[in-house]
C-alpha cells in the first residue's frame, strides 16, 4: 500500500493519539492509559520501497484480514482497553459513535440501549428526548412514549 493511503492515515492516527502528548485527542487516549500493542508499535524499520515499519505491515495485514474498506473506521470494543487485534474491529461512523465513553444507556421495555439508538428506531428527536429525561425530569418510558 502507498504510505498516505486512509489506512496508513488512520494507523498513524492511532499512534500518535496514544503517544504523542502535543495532540488534542492525547488526554482521550494515552492520556488515560490507552497503548497500542507491542506488535503494531513495533517501530523498526524493514527494507521496502516506503520505510515501512514491522507495526505498520502487522497492522495492515490484520486490517485486510478483518474487513477494512473504505467508510469504516477502526472501533475499540472495550473503550478502556488498547488498540489490539482482539480489542478492536472494523465498523460504520454509527456503530462507532454508539461505542463512546460519553453515550447514555437507557432501559427501556427491558432492553439496554443507547438513547441515540431508542430514538432513531422509534423515529424520534433525539434533542427533545433528551431534554425531557434530563431537563424535565421525565422519565424514559415517558420521554419515548409520548409523542
Amino acid at each position: 500500500m502507498k504510505p498516505n493511503t486512509k489506512l496508513n492515515r488512520i494507523y498513524h492516527g492511532m499512534i500518535l493519539r496514544c503517544y504523542d502528548t502535543n495532540r488534542s485527542a492525547f488526554k482521550n487516549y494515552g492520556g488515560r492509559g490507552i497503548t497500542v500493542c507491542d506488535d503494531w508499535n513495533n517501530r523498526e524499520k524493514v527494507p521496502s520501497a516506503d520505510n515501512a515499519t514491522k507495526g505498520w505491515l502487522l497492522f495492515k495485514e490484520w486490517a485486510i484480514e478483518h474487513g477494512y474498506k473504505e467508510g469504516l473506521t477502526l472501533d475499540r470494543i472495550d473503550n478502556n482497553k488498547g488498540y489490539s487485534p482482539e480489542n478492536c474491529r472494523w465498523v460504520t461512523r454509527m456503530v462507532q459513535m454508539n461505542n463512546t465513553r460519553r453515550n447514555r444507556f437507557v432501559e427501556y421495555k427491558g432492553v439496554s440501549k443507547t438513547l441515540s439508538e431508542w430514538c432513531r428506531e422509534l423515529e424520534l428527536n433525539y434533542d427533545k428526548v433528551e431534554r425531557r429525561i434530563n431537563k424535565l425530569g421525565w422519565s424514559v418510558e415517558k420521554a419515548l412514549e409520548t409523542k
